[in-house]
């Protein structure tokens, strides 16, 4: 039971706190949750936003929301309170982010996780180090045979949770593993010369000091100074160019205005 607690905690952390990520079967489910044609909502009513130039319905948003409190329920066992709302409506945003922005561009560049990776991340010589510090000895070292014992036994009817869990977990892996080679593939394309990091070295590193004296001009007295009329001319014929303004007129009138007196109005009558 204590291993079966350790993996929860751990697994918690990471399908709650790995927001974008975590439910692939959400973006497996767009069709029956989306704006498609086979959406138990349907239309494209209550516009709440836009992604990439899809439009985000109120139902399609409720219809996330609602997946990531599911989530919640079954990672913590309770509902989620007012205090766990705006989190949950935020990652709820952010799947939506997620399954329009991101995902797509995965398939632009061929980015793709094999069932091999998979394997591989769950059992093999490349382990997912969340898996991994769940199942420890008493030296703190990864025990695979626990592992393998504790995976024969989610067909036990008593391990309905933490099977659930289990499938979450693995969903999560593709997506996760998927991003993290899109980051790569675009931190690898950005190249920075020689030069270009000696410029940034220097700009972060170089300091200069330096002396100097500052004067206002309102400490120096008017009498200190004598100008000949000759340096106004030359310093108004430099600059009069800043000076110039646009000519303006100013007018005085008088209104009359043109409406019926009472004595009009009586001669009308």
């Amino acid at each position: 039971m204590a291993l079966i607690g350790t993996l929860r905690t751990k697994m918690t952390k990471l399908v709650v706190g790995f927001v974008a990520i975590a439910m692939i079967a959400f973006i497996v489910g767009s069709d029956l949750f989306g704006n498609g044609p086979r959406s138990i909502f349907g239309g494209n009513k209550n516009k709440v936003g836009e992604i990439a130039g899809h439009s985000i319905s109120l139902e399609e948003y409720q219809a996330a929301i609602q997946d990531r409190e599911n989530n919640y329920i079954l990672s913590a066992g309770r509902q989620p309170g007012e205090r766990e709302q705006p989190q949950i409506r935020q990652e709820a945003w952010e799947l939506l982010v997620l399954r329009y922005a991101i995902t797509p561009q995965f398939d632009k560049v061929g980015v793709k996780v094999t069932s091999d990776e998979v394997w591989d991340m769950v059992q093999g010589k490349n382990m997912d180090d969340n898996l991994k510090n769940s199942f420890v000895d008493s030296a703190g070292k990864f025990d695979h045979n626990r592992l393998m014992t504790w995976m024969k036994n989610l067909d036990r009817p008593e391990m309905i949770q933490d099977r659930m869990r289990w499938n979450i977990y693995k969903q999560s892996l593709v997506p996760g593993r998927e991003r993290l080679k899109y980051e790569y593939l675009l931190t690898k394309t950005n190249y920075v010369t020689d030069a270009e990091g000696e410029r940034d070295y220097h700009n972060q590193n170089d300091v200069v000091e330096a002396k100097y004296l500052y004067v206002p001009y309102f400490a120096v007295s008017d009498s200190q100074v004598t100008v000949s009329d000759a340096e106004l001319k030359t310093y108004y014929n430099k600059y009069k160019e800043k000076y110039k303004v646009d000519q303006t007129r100013s007018l005085s009138y008088v209104t009359f205005p043109v409406v019926a007196s009472p004595e009009d109005s009586a001669a009308l009558q």
